[in-house]
Formats: C-alpha cells, structure tokens, sequence
C-alpha cells in the first residue's frame, strides 16, 4: 500500500509538471482545468521531433551507402567482365572503327567507280571522236587525187568556217550586251542605296574596265584572228590521222585501238593548238578583270543586291553571268572541236554524203513504177534524207562536232526511219499495195542478199567440219 501511494505521488509530481490536474484513485473529472496552450510545445513533443530529424539523416546515411554499394559493385562486375570495362571500351570502339572502315571502303569504291565510269566516257568520246575523224580523213585522203577537188575542198572548209564563226559572233553578241545591261542595273541601284563614296567609285573602275576588256575580246576582228591563229596551227590533220593509221599495221591493230580510244588521230598538233587557244582566251575569263579584281567586284555585287529590294537586278546580273560563261565555253571547247574536224575533212565529206544521198533518193524514185511505190520511197528514204540533212546544217550552226555530232547524227536519221516506215506501212495498208510486187531495187536489197549467202557459207562450213 506504501508502495503504491509512493508511485502514485511520483506519478502526480510528474503530470503536474506536465500541466496536467489528475490523480491515481481519485475522480479524475476536471474541476476548474485550465486551458491548454496548443501554441506550447511541451518537452516531450521536442524530443520526439528531434528522434524524427535524427531517423531522417540516417535513412538519407543509408540510402547513399546503398547506392554507392551498388555503384561499386556494378564497376566491379565490369572490370571482372570479359576483362573488364576497358576491354569492353576497347572491343565497342574498334567495332565503330571498323564500321566506319567499311563505310570509309565503300565510299572509296563508290568514288572509285564513278571515276572510272568518267574515264570510261571520255574515252568512248575520244574513241568515237577518232572514228568519225577517220572516216572523214580517209574519204579526203583518197579524193585529194583527184584533180580539181583541193578547190571544192576548200571552197566547202571556207563555208564550214565562216557559219561557225558568224554563230560565234552572235553568241558573243548577246553576251557582251547582256553583261552591259547588267552593269547600267547595277551602278543606277548602288546609287539609289547610298553605296559609300569609296566604294562606288571603285564599281564605276571596274565597270569601265571591264567593259573596255569585254568589247576588245568580243570584237569581230578578235575573234577572227585567235581563229585564224588556231586554225593555221591545225591545218591538213588528216594528213597526221593517215600517218596514225597507217602506223596500225606495224602496232597491231588490237593495241592501236586501245591507244586511240585514251589519244587522238593528231594528239600532239592538237595539244599544241589547245595550249595556244588557252594563251589567248584565259585572260579575259573574268571579263578582262584579274582574279583579285574578280573578287572584289563580286563582293561590291552582294553589297548592292543584298541592299537592293529588286529581284530583277539579282536576276539581271546572274544572267549576265551564265550567258558570258556559255560563249567563252563554246569558243574553248565547241568552236575548237569544230575546227578540229573541219581540218580532218568534215565539210567536204558532209556535202559528198548529202549529195550520196540525194542521188540514191533519185535512182529509187526513178525506178519506182507506181504512186504507192513512189510514195513509200519518199517516206523511207526521203524523210530521213531531210532530218540528216537538217541536222547536219543545225550540227554545223550550232557548232556540234565530233562524237556528238555522229551520235545526233545517227539517233535522228534511225528515228525519222522508224517514224517514215510506220507511216508507209499504214498508208501502203490503205492502198492494198502492203503485198505487191517490188520494182524497186535498194541498197538495203543487196546488203540483204550478201547476209543470205554468208549465212549458207557458214552453215555449210559448219556441216563440213562434222
């Protein structure tokens, strides 16, 4: 009992302390309580917040010990991994390395085969160039026997020469006036923009300079006389294209080919010619400007266009542009191949071929013995016979020579064949002439006769030799 009312006083001692009216055995109904302050934070409450505080750093202590745990171990299986992670590094890097080797591989092939495939063209071009060449120099060869043809040879050179030079001239034309139209654009727009004084006084320079330039390069005389000077350094090349043929027996035929489908029939000549054509144009590539000169016009050109709200003075000056680049480039590369061949024998040989033509248009004509007949040969010969003929004036005004004139030549006359046979076809079909007997006896009814008779030599050599 003793010891109960000691527990129940400590007990007292100890709510009391807390604020808290109450007591062990006795009617624990408040009398008078006063109130409790929630704002107070009693010392038990203190303690139990800092207990939580303390939990918390602990729990944050455990979980960044976990985590390096993990860390750790996952470093540690990668290093004891297949050798570790620096192996592994090294394996996936090589693995890239040798992606983009192969990818390296493939590109270099790819560059490989289109640089052969560039190759492989320019020596068909030069393999065809020297085919046609041939036969032009071959036909000139034999003809300039005859007397009096050296004059018709001349006389048909003279009017190859003075159409391609006309149409170069032309082209120069055009050029020079579209550079000057340009240059008015661009002084008249550099003025309205306030170009600074400085540098619109330069532009006025160089405009002045390189229209000078310009008009000496594209004068009629100018031009005349680099052609001239060309064409004096490459006249009679078929003499040196028959000396190239004539040299195939002793090379063999095989390995002549080969070295004339990579050098021309007169390659030196020509190389030389080329070297004295650069001499002469090169300067003027910018227009008669230097390189320095060049660049400091283009720069003044984006200074006035860029301030400029005109489209049309953009598109003036890039017009101008192109259009000087199309002439001189007709003049490096398409008048000069056109010399070229006209120094093979090209002209003469044309005009042999359209008048070859013309007379077996007639010979068929005239054996033709109906108006079917008639009709149908004016379709299959004579159609064609207009396209060739037309292309080659268009080839010869246009200055076209070469491989790409035998090509156009060739695609052309095939295609008016094509388009003459179907129309006689369908026109001999509405006559009821498809079936009738031929009067007419054709080149293509010879070269037919001659394949029938090789075709039974063969097949009868074949039965021998069983």
């Amino acid at each position: 009992m003793q010891n109960n009312t000691v527990q129940s006083s400590l007990l007292q001692a100890y709510l009391k302390q807390a604020g808290i009216n109450a007591q062990i055995g006795v009617n624990n109904t408040p009398q008078h309580q006063p109130a409790v302050n929630l704002e107070q934070k009693p010392d038990l409450f203190q303690k139990e917040g800092q207990g939580d505080e303390k939990k918390s750093k602990i729990a944050k202590y455990a979980l960044l010990a976990s985590v390096g745990i993990s860390v750790t171990a996952g470093l540690v299986a990668a290093f004891r991994h297949k050798g570790g992670i620096v192996k592994t590094a090294k394996e996936s890097f090589g693995k890239l390395k040798g992606l983009f080797a192969k990818g390296s591989k493939k590109t270099n092939e790819a560059l490989q085969n289109a640089k052969n495939a560039t190759e492989g063209m320019a020596d068909l071009q030069k393999g065809a160039d020297n085919i046609n060449n041939a036969k032009d120099s071959l036909m000139r060869h034999f003809l300039m026997k005859i007397p009096g043809y050296e004059k018709f040879d001349t006389w048909a050179s003279g009017i190859y020469k003075k159409s391609s030079l006309k149409t170069l001239n032309k082209t120069y034309t055009k050029a020079k006036n579209a550079v000057f139209k340009a240059d008015d654009a661009l002084f008249e727009s550099a003025q309205k923009n306030g170009l600074d004084e400085t540098r619109l006084s330069r532009l006025k320079d160089l405009i002045a300079k390189r229209r000078e330039k310009l008009t000496e390069f594209t004068s009629q005389e100018a031009i005349k006389s680099r052609i001239d000077k060309i064409d004096g350094s490459i006249q009679r090349l078929d003499e040196d294209a028959w000396s190239t043929i004539r040299g195939l027996k002793e090379e063999g035929f095989i390995n002549g080919a080969r070295r004339l489908s990579k050098k021309a029939l007169a390659e030196e000549r020509l190389q030389q010619a080329k070297k004295l054509q650069s001499s002469l144009i090169t300067p003027y590539k910018n227009m008669g400007l230097t390189d320095d000169e060049a660049k400091e016009f283009m720069e003044i050109i984006e200074a006035v266009t860029k301030n400029s709200s005109s489209s049309e003075l953009t598109r003036l000056v890039s017009g101008a542009k192109k259009t000087f680049g199309r002439a001189f480039n007709k003049e490096k590369v398409d008048f000069f191949e056109k010399i070229r061949d006209i120094n093979y024998g090209c002209a003469p040989a044309d005009i042999i071929g359209t008048a070859s033509t013309i007379g077996t248009l007639g010979l068929y004509t005239a054996q033709a013995d109906t108006k079917e007949e008639r009709v149908g040969v004016t379709l299959t010969t004579g159609i064609p016979l207009v396209v060739s003929l037309g292309t080659t004036i268009a080839m010869t005004t246009k200055m076209i020579g070469g491989a790409k004139a035998l090509i156009l030549g060739a695609l052309t006359g095939l295609g008016a064949n094509v388009i003459g046979s179907q129309i006689n076809k369908k026109y001999q079909e509405a006559k009821g002439t498809k079936n009738a007997p031929k009067t007419i006896v054709t080149f293509d009814d010879y070269a037919n006769t001659a394949k029938e008779k090789a075709d039974k030599l063969i097949r009868l050599s074949e039965k021998t030799a069983y």
